[in-house]
């Protein structure tokens, strides 16, 4: 048989705008790397300015004052416990305590400053700039290398994310966990899936969901995102169970250790974490809002203030009101994911907020606060219309690594929608949504995603 005209006889080189293609998506590829490395030392800039800025002891009640507590303790040998009573306490996931915990330790036996808000800080800006470095990854992997860019720099400069560097609060090291976990579960090779997924990146995946568990367990939800997204991709109920089991086992094995020290210290069951039932009681209590509060029939008048015994026995019976809550009050549930949804999307200042502790530490941040909290808003507004409008093409591209970010973002904000909301909560979806909006504004067909 003869070749056809204009083929390149057998054993010969590709043609050469075959090779000139090549060359062209390589040179895209390495100015996309070269993007996400500036982006990342851009971020990393912004991310110490703050830091130097507005690191500051943590005052009042709050969760950052709590985090501190908790990390004394630890960092004295006590492991973790109440700041007030010195009692085992198993009420926030430990994985954001030990991490800061880690940090004081270190600062009590070496000569370095004693200031853990501004070490803790430092070391969150490490974190801060792997999260813009893993969704410049996402970004190039699902959709292009200009994408990829866009999405770093996004995140780079985001404001509210740069501030949040300064806090200690657990959405900077559960937005590299979280990331990291959905890069394992996205191979280089643009993530095409079926047959991309290998053992091994399995058992990273498993391991980040174990971080992910011990750090911010309410967004493991998106294992279900990435069964789906398997599904979806016709990799099969065999091959989607096996994987399942492999990625779930993994992250259990990480999390047993904790449930372990739970039945040794607290003499109970507790798989992770006590706050499930101030959780559930306050969404769905009698008059909810949607929003946080402390509504009257959720005092069971024992609390982490009275010891291990107290607090589980206040979790089992917050826990058992707000299922009947929620029973009773089923025909109200509608109304109140709507609340809950306004709540979450109408500001994003929490950072702003949380830097003052809540109002218990008014510094000079506040002097013009309106005008730092509206361009905090703003860039909200701009990079959440812009990305939901992007996972949505992603996910009517009916390929299922691209149906996984839309479904990841879903799944972190499941768990504020079924209980109570926050401005805060939804901190973790800005990466995925700087990834949609990036893939938005630089979608130019199929051409437009090859490379990687």
């Amino acid at each position: 048989m003869t070749d056809s005209p204009g083929a390149a006889p057998a054993g010969t080189a590709p043609p050469l705008p075959t090779r000139a293609r090549a060359a062209a998506r390589r040179v895209r590829d390495d100015r996309g790397l070269a993007g996400i490395a500036v982006a990342a030392g851009v971020g990393a800039v912004l991310r110490v300015a703050a830091v130097v800025y507005a690191a500051r002891t943590p005052q009042g009640l709050f969760d950052p004052a709590r985090y501190a507590g908790y990390a004394h303790g630890i960092a004295a040998g006590d492991g973790l416990v109440e700041p007030l009573t010195g009692q085992p306490t198993a009420y926030f996931p430990p994985g954001y305590p030990y991490f800061l915990g880690g940090i004081d330790t270190v600062l009590r036996h070496t000569p370095l400053t004693d200031d853990l808000a501004l070490v803790g800080g430092l070391a969150q800006v490490v974190l801060g700039v792997l999260g813009v470095v893993l969704t410049g990854l996402l970004g190039r992997r699902l959709a292009s290398p200009a994408a990829g860019v866009v999405a770093a720099a996004v995140v780079a400069v985001y404001p509210n994310l740069v501030l949040h560097t300064a806090v200690l609060l657990s959405e900077t090291l559960s937005i590299a966990v979280l990331l990291g976990f959905l890069v394992a579960l996205v191979p280089p090779g643009h993530g095409r899936w079926p047959g991309a997924l290998d053992r091994r990146r399995m058992v990273v995946a498993g391991l980040l969901l174990g971080a992910l568990l011990l750090v911010r367990p309410v967004a493991a939800g998106v294992v279900g995102a990435a069964v789906v997204a398997w599904l979806v991709a016709g990799e099969g109920l065999r091959r989607t169970a096996l994987r399942t089991a492999l990625v779930v086992g993994v992250g259990l094995l990480c999390l047993a250790p904790w449930t372990v020290r739970n039945v040794v210290r607290m003499d109970a069951f507790v798989p992770l974490s006590t706050n499930t039932g101030d959780n559930l009681c306050i969404g769905h209590a009698p008059g909810a809002s949607g929003g946080f509060g402390a509504p009257p029939e959720c005092d069971t008048g024992t609390g982490v203030q009275d010891g291990p015994a107290a607090e589980v026995e206040a979790n089992d019976e917050k826990t058992s009101r707000g299922l009947r809550f929620l029973r009773e009050g089923l025909a109200d549930e509608p109304g109140l994911v709507v609340d809950r949804f306004r709540i979450l999307v109408e500001r994003d200042d929490d950072a702003l907020r949380a830097v003052q502790s809540y109002g218990a530490d008014p510094w000079a941040i506040g002097d013009d606060y309106e005008a730092k909290a509206r361009l905090f808003d703003w860039s909200w507004f701009l990079v959440g219309a812009l990305g939901a409008v992007g996972l949505v093409r992603l996910a009517w591209s009916r390929r299922g690594e691209q149906l996984l970010l839309p479904l990841a973002t879903l799944a972190v904000l499941a768990a504020p929608l079924v209980t109570f909301a926050d401005s805060r909560f939804k901190v973790p979806i800005v990466p995925l949504l700087a990834v949609g909006a990036a893939a938005l504004v630089t979608w130019s067909g199929p051409a437009a995603r090859e490379g990687d």
